[in-house]
C-alpha cells in the first residue's frame, strides 16, 4: 500500500451519487475507522434505492492502490486472510474461502465443460481448481500484482473491462468481490456483456437484508464487522440486487441454494440422528426436507441470512 495515500488521504477521497440510481440523496447511518488510514468513513444509505455505500470514498486509483503484494500478504485493509499463504496450501478446508468447495457449488448451476470468468480473479486459486474440475476459465483482475501472480502460473487474465469478449462465458462468478467494486453497476453491465445468451452470473458477497431496520432500531449487526474501510464500499441486500438486474437488462432473477451443505444447522441434524451421509451434503428426500425446512425456519425467524438472488441473461 502506497504511504501517500495514507498522508494524502483528503486528496484520495470523492463525493459520489449512489451507484444503483444516480441520485445524491443518501442519508448518513455512521461512522467507521479505516485501516489503513485511521480515517473516519461516512457509511450513508440511498433514500432512493436502499444502497448502502461509503461516501465519500476512495477516487479509482486509489482503490486499485490499495492491492498490492502487501494487501494478498494479509497485511492490508482487511487482514483476516493471507491470499499468497492460501495458495500455497494442498486442501481445501485449510483455505479461507474454499475454492474447490466453490467450484463444486457452481457446476449444479452450469456443469463442466463450461467457458467461466473469475471475475475479480485475485491469485487465480478458485480459477486453476475450476480448470482442474474440467472448466475453461480466464479471469479479470484490476491488480497489476494479482494478475502477474495468476499469469506466472499459466493462467489467462484480463486487467481492462474494455478487453473482456462479448458473450464469451457459459458462467461469470465473483467471489466477495462485487463489495469491493469502484462502480457496481459498470462491473455488473460488463458481465452482462461478456456472457452468453442464457449464461449465470454466480456471486457472493454478505447479504445486508435488515441492516437498516437495525440501525433504526439502534441494534448492532455484526454485518457491521464486514464494513471494512477503506476498500468495502459497497453493501448489498436483495432489493437492491434485483434493482440492478432489472436495470442492466438480465432476464431471470432466481434464489439458489446449493445441494453441498455445511454448518451449524447441518452438523446439529446429523450428530442428533435426524440426517446421515456425508457431513457436506444431504442426500436423501428427508435429509434434504430437514435441512431445507430447518434452514427457511432460521430464515424467517431471522436467525439466519438468505443468499442473495443470482441471475441468467
Amino acid at each position: 500500500m502506497d504511504t501517500g495515500l495514507i498522508l494524502n488521504i483528503d486528496k484520495s477521497l470523492e463525493t459520489v451519487p449512489c451507484d444503483l440510481c444516480g441520485h445524491n440523496n443518501d442519508e448518513f447511518l455512521y461512522l467507521k475507522i479505516g485501516t489503513l488510514t485511521g480515517r473516519q468513513f461516512r457509511v450513508v444509505r440511498c433514500r432512493s434505492c436502499g444502497l448502502i455505500y461509503l461516501n465519500p470514498r476512495l477516487n479509482e486509483l486509489a482503490l486499485a492502490g490499495l492491492y498490492d503484494n502487501k494487501y494478498y500478504a494479509g497485511n492490508g485493509f482487511d487482514s483476516v486472510i493471507n491470499y499468497l499463504a492460501d495458495f500455497e496450501k494442498d486442501g481445501d478446508c485449510e483455505k479461507m474461502f474454499r475454492p474447490e468447495r466453490t467450484v463444486e457449488e457452481i457446476k449444479e448451476l452450469v456443469p463442466p465443460p463450461s467457458m467461466l470468468l473469475d471475475f475479480g480473479c485475485g491469485l487465480g486459486d478458485f480459477m486453476k481448481q475450476a480448470i482442474k474440475h474440467g472448466y475453461e476459465a480466464e479471469g479479470f483482475e484490476v491488480s497489476q500484482f494479482a494478475a502477474e501472480f495468476a499469469r506466472t502460473n499459466g493462467l489467462k487474465v484480463y486487467t481492462s473491462l474494455e478487453d473482456l469478449p462479448n458473450e464469451q462465458y457459459d458462467i461469470v462468478t465473483a467471489i466477495e468481490v462485487l463489495e469491493h467494486c469502484f462502480s457496481p453497476m459498470k462491473a455488473l453491465r460488463a458481465i452482462y456483456r461478456c456472457l452468453k445468451p442464457g449464461g449465470c452470473f454466480y456471486y457472493t458477497t454478505t447479504n445486508f437484508d435488515g441492516f437498516y431496520k437495525r440501525w433504526r432500531l439502534g441494534i448492532r449487526d455484526v454485518r457491521d464487522d464486514y464494513v471494512k474501510p477503506e476498500g468495502h464500499t459497497y453493501f448489498f441486500s436483495s432489493s437492491v440486487m434485483k434493482s440492478y438486474f432489472k436495470n442492466i437488462g438480465f432476464s431471470k432473477v432466481f434464489h439458489f441454494e446449493p445441494y453441498i451443505k455445511e454448518g451449524r444447522l447441518f452438523k446439529l441434524l446429523l450428530n442428533s440422528g435426524f440426517v446421515k451421509g456425508p457431513a457436506n451434503a444431504p442426500a436423501k428426500f428427508l435429509d434434504r426436507f430437514l435441512y431445507y425446512g430447518g434452514r427457511n425456519i432460521l430464515i424467517t425467524l431471522r436467525r439466519q441470512q438468505r443468499r442473495l438472488p443470482l441471475v441468467r441473461k
